[in-house]
């Protein structure tokens, strides 16, 4: 999937910023660091816990698409 998005919930999480992850590995990695990750039931409050504005900053740095998504936004 483009975009891959289990790909950027990883690279989210601290020191994973710059990982290459393609789509085909991303759910089992995925679940390793967030074991209540469940793809068919993740809801956006679940994001705002687990995840920050500084967390999606941080990956924006590395990542044009976001860094213009976040921009876009004013952030």
């Amino acid at each position: 999937m483009t975009p891959n998005l289990e790909g950027l919930l990883i690279r989210l999480h601290a020191g994973h910023e710059t990982r290459s992850i393609t789509a085909s590995h991303t759910g089992r990695q995925l679940r390793t660091m967030w074991p209540d990750y469940d793809k068919g039931s993740l809801r956006a409050e679940q994001l705002k816990r687990r995840f920050s504005v500084t967390d999606l900053k941080r990956v924006a740095r590395f990542d044009e698409g976001l860094r213009k998504l976040l921009e876009t936004l004013g952030l």
